[in-house]
């Protein structure tokens, strides 16, 4: 990851106009999963600004804590400077904060000859591993907020860190299982030394466990789209075991504390990852944890989502217009995204603020919630609703029984709130609606229905009133209440998960 253009902040303005409400600085911590939505960011006061606003509850944001920018000279001692700079500012904003740690040391005899780039990372020479762990220790400790050597003015303690933002990306040689196991069990183990309670994270990359599950059956589909194919089960294990044995031997052999599965592509198959990401770890012999997603989104071209126009670019540089298909495909998505997600038990939802995906071209089709020029889209105003609507929440479960093709959730709330329902016709094609019955499933006879912003310029969602026996579902998911809610909820900007217990400082 690198750092990206700066956030106008004139724009903050223009963004607080997509709120469908205000709300206050904090909310209440959730007691436990099951989740909470957070986005991706610089560590910059406008993009943070832009994640309050949203109504996230935590921010993985970069720059990420590099043992190569801390510690310039191994043993010249450490500079905190900027971290320290970013820990206020993400504190400032009311964000939980997910730290990345990243072990890069270019200046080692024994790197391999991959290694070309200084964020590359790879296994650190032995003379190398003691001053790594002593430099994890130290951030640990310099955050964990135990009131021992902690940061000057640290409010929001970080309890939880990853090894790498994705496994196998940053790491060379690349499929070596063994380097990348012993660098996350050597960053697991100095995380814990410093601070028993805090959780490290794996973060697993979107394909590998994509193609794990489809080729070992979890998908109720007989082919998937991948790298511009169509493919069934047996060529996926043919075409990608090598892959597929990389995933599996990595999962097999590191022990973290919770795993982060990455989620690009489509958003239905997102509880079978999960499924068959606790399946195997099970089958290893070893315990279940929490699973987060510290990313995805849709399009992603590389499972078969491809729009005619690319990343939009600013005037001055050729502008090109948004494909409307693809911008309501997006907010659409991301509903869905969010609600399988929180609905089969993922403890953080994330989604990219800007300008991550932009930067890195028309393969993933632009999943950032702001355009090129800083504007939100449609998904802007959506990921809000999401937040407004389900959370958090005290429980979600999918409903059966209903007509063919209709996709519905329940997700209940602590009283006296009344619950919410998101549906949508799966087998809608196009931008087809079609009135369906639910009032067998629904416990009211007319439904507020919340629709997603799906117009580029739209300032809110539109809200109509339609009878439980004609409910119009199309392909994007709405949302339905009673008729005793017609507005949405405050934005309620705050911290996410709850705070890990602390053990007393030894």
């Amino acid at each position: 990851m690198s750092l990206k253009t700066p956030f106008p902040a004139a724009l903050v303005a223009t963004l607080a106009a997509f709120a469908v409400a205000p709300g206050p600085l904090w909310a209440q911590p959730l007691s436990s999963p099951p989740g909470n939505v957070s986005v991706q960011a610089n560590a910059s006061s406008d993009e943070l600004a832009a994640a309050s606003q949203l109504g996230a509850q935590a921010v993985r944001a970069i720059p990420n804590v590099s043992w190569l920018g801390i510690e310039r000279v191994v043993g010249g001692g450490y500079d905190w400077s900027s971290p320290d700079a970013n820990q206020r500012l993400v504190q400032s904003h009311g964000l939980e904060y997910y730290r990345v740690i990243n072990s890069s040391r270019p200046d080692d005899p024994g790197k391999p000859s991959c290694a070309t780039d200084q964020g590359t990372m790879f296994l650190l020479s032995p003379n190398l591993r003691t001053p790594y762990q002593d430099f994890v220790k130290a951030a640990v400790e310099r955050y964990d907020g135990d009131g021992a050597f902690d940061m000057s003015g640290l409010t929001a303690p970080v309890r939880r860190w990853s090894y790498t933002p994705e496994n196998g990306t940053y790491f060379c040689p690349q499929g070596d299982v063994t380097g990348f196991a012993t660098m996350f069990q050597l960053t697991a183990d100095a995380v814990h030394a410093a601070d028993p309670t805090a959780e490290v994270l794996l973060p697993l990359n979107a394909p590998g466990v994509y193609l794990c599950a489809f080729a070992d059956g979890y998908f109720a589909r007989a082919t998937i789209d991948f790298k511009g194919q169509n493919l069934t089960r047996s060529q996926v294990s043919t075409q990608y075991a090598q892959n597929i044995a990389y995933t599996k031997a990595l999962i097999a052999a590191i022990r973290p504390d919770a795993y982060d599965l990455h989620l690009y592509g489509d958003a239905d198959s997102i509880p079978a990852r999960k499924k068959w990401l606790l399946d195997y770890v099970a089958s290893q012999g070893l315990p279940a944890r929490p699973v987060y997603a510290m990313e995805g989104g849709e399009p992603f071209a590389d499972f078969g989502e491809r729009f005619p126009t690319g990343p939009s670019t600013c005037p001055g540089t050729g502008s090109v217009a948004e494909d409307a298909s693809r911008l309501a495909f997006q907010s659409g998505s991301l509903v869905k995204h969010f609600v399988l997600a929180l609905s089969s038990g993922y403890g953080t939802v994330t989604s990219n603020l800007f300008s991550e995906y932009g930067d890195f071209g028309t393969n993933f089709g632009d999943l950032d919630l702001l355009d090129a020029c800083h504007r939100p889209r449609p998904a802007f105003a959506t990921y809000q609703l999401v937040r407004q609507k389900l959370v958090p929440f005290a429980s979600a479960v999918e409903m059966a029984g209903l007509p063919a093709g209709v996709r519905a959730f329940r997700f209940t709330f602590a009283a006296p709130r009344s619950d919410v329902y998101v549906a949508w016709d799966s087998s809608a094609a196009g931008g087809g609606i079609t009135p369906r019955d639910l009032s067998a499933f629904l416990p009211f006879a007319t439904a507020t229905v919340t629709h997603a912003v799906t117009a580029a310029g739209a300032s809110g969602p539109l809200v109509t009133s339609e009878p439980s026996s004609a409910v119009a579902l199309g392909a994007t998911p709405v949302f339905l209440e009673g008729m005793g809610r017609v507005l949405p909820r405050p934005v309620v900007a705050g911290p996410g998960l709850p705070p890990v217990p602390r053990l007393p400082h030894r």
